[in-house]
């Protein structure tokens, strides 16, 4: 069975007694905080009463000044730093800042002075003679002394405008004096377009020496049409469709010419006879159809050039130049089959390049062949996709032949020890070694090369080491030889000497 204590805390904040004290502190904390608001309204309202009776204002209660408001003890340590100058003592120091400090406070004086004589105390009373209160008290009169006449002053703004328009011209002044009186479309004799060209012609003109020229005018106004670009613009829109017409007119005409010609030589091929009706018709008339038989060879002839004539025409000469015109191959030039006659008519460059600009040959598009799904697939094919079984297709040497492995590989290697040799990290007998271990297929990567360098110089430091130290041993050997050796002889020849 579980054990509850967390209800047995003191600390415990969902306990009774810990919510009914944080509920007291709340309640005396909003009744301080009521009592100082009440209390520092009380001190506002002290403060503006004694503001508005010209008294000094009372100071604030002491419990109302906050922490960070209260005034801080001036201390020596605030002021501000005494540091010596160069070449004086602290004796100079001590009476330079005295000075300073001199100084200031005679300025502030004088400041204070002539702040306090700028000031002109106002001994207006607060309340005027009808018992109101005013703040701020008015000269009544000084008032009526700033008072301006507005009738005055009118006139003499009106006299003075005059006076300017004697030798001012304004804007408003462009339609003449009394040109704003009334709007511009009261005056239906200048208004009117028509009334002021009626005027115009009836006038008559007069040419550079004076002379009369009746016909003045209306050059004056075929010249302002010819100038106007709204004139103009109507006149090429009207030029525009009368072509138009014109275009829509021919092709129906030669639309109706060539239904007619195909209907004529649709009716001459049914008359036509066949070689084996001839045979018959001569055979059963003799010789008197000879003159019917060469009527219908004349009629076949005629229905023959008039099928021939319907065919196409040659146009290799019209396509060449416009290869030539258009810049480009002849097989990229199409002409219009609908406009064939027009286009045989062409016999020059002129022509071919009226025919491109009218749309009966165009130059063909260029076939485009996107390559946006192959770059999707060999994007696919470089990580990893598309490489499955169902997609491999020969044997494995046919795929990656193992020549270029073993040349890939080996490239690798040789480029490393190279690389080696040149930085001086192996020596040419192991660049020498190496290279032919690597021929004979010991490494299989450039990992377990690198690894086999390592070993190697590890090794050869190493048989390095040890060949020192037997050279040391076997000096060190020698040496304690040749010592044994003095000292026998030198012991050998003491008692040879004793003797």
């Amino acid at each position: 069975m579980p054990l509850h204590l967390l209800g047995k805390k003191s600390w415990n904040v969902y306990n009774p007694a810990n919510i009914e004290r944080v509920r007291r502190d709340e309640a005396a904390a909003q009744v301080r905080e009521e009592e100082a608001e009440r209390r520092m309204d009380e001190y506002d309202a002290a403060r503006r009463i004694a503001i508005l009776r010209g008294e000094k204002p009372p100071s604030p209660p002491p419990d109302l000044i906050e922490e960070g408001q209260k005034p801080h003890r001036e201390d020596a340590s605030r002021g501000p730093k005494r540091r010596r100058l160069a070449g004086e003592d602290d004796t100079d120091r001590d009476i330079r800042v005295a000075r300073e400090i001199a100084d200031q406070g005679r300025e502030t004086r004088e400041q204070l002075l002539k702040r306090n004589e700028s000031k002109q105390p106002s001994d207006a009373p607060l309340m005027d003679h009808s018992g109101h209160i005013d703040l701020f008290p008015v000269d009544h009169k000084a008032a009526r002394k700033a008072e301006k006449n507005a009738e005055r002053e009118a006139e003499e703004a009106k006299k003075k405008r005059e006076l300017e328009d004697q030798y001012t011209m304004r804007f408003a002044n462009a339609a003449g004096r009394d040109g704003l009186s009334k709007p511009w479309y009261a005056n239906a004799s200048k208004g009117s377009e028509h009334a002021s060209r009626a005027e115009e012609l009836e006038e008559p003109g007069k040419d550079v020496w004076g002379n009369e020229d009746p016909r003045r005018k209306d050059r004056e106004r075929v010249r302002m049409e010819a100038s106007d670009p709204l004139a103009f613009m109507k006149k090429a829109q009207v030029q525009l469709k009368e072509a138009e017409r014109d275009r829509k007119r021919w092709l129906a005409e030669r639309q109706q010419e060539m239904l007619t010609m195909d209907a004529a030589a649709h009716r001459e091929s049914k008359t036509q006879k066949s070689p084996q009706q001839k045979q018959e018709q001569e055979s059963r008339w003799g010789a008197p159809q000879v003159t019917t038989q060469q009527e219908s060879g004349w009629g076949e002839a005629t229905s023959t050039s008039r099928q021939q004539s319907s065919k196409m025409v040659d146009l290799k000469t019209q396509k060449r130049l416009a290869a030539a015109v258009v810049g480009c191959g002849k097989r990229k030039i199409w002409l219009d089959p609908n406009e064939v006659n027009e286009i045989s008519n062409a016999n020059s460059r002129q022509t071919i390049r009226k025919l491109v600009s009218d749309g009966l040959i165009i130059r063909k598009p260029v076939t485009m062949h996107s390559r946006s799904r192959a770059r999707e697939l060999n994007a696919a094919r470089r990580i990893g996709r598309h490489r499955g079984y169902g997609k491999r297709k020969g044997t494995k040497d046919a795929r990656m032949p193992s020549q270029v492995l073993w040349m890939r590989r080996l490239r690798v290697l040789r480029r490393l020890l190279v690389k080696y040799r040149a930085s001086g990290k192996i020596d040419k007998h192991l660049y020498h070694e190496l290279y032919h271990l690597s021929k004979g297929n010991t490494f299989k990567h450039k990992r377990a090369l690198v690894e086999h360098i390592h070993k190697a110089k590890a090794e050869k430091q190493r048989e390095r080491i040890l060949k020192e130290e037997m050279d040391a041993k076997r000096a060190k050997t020698k040496a304690a030889r040749e010592r044994r050796q003095e000292r026998v002889s030198a012991k050998r020849q003491a008692l040879v000497a004793e003797e």
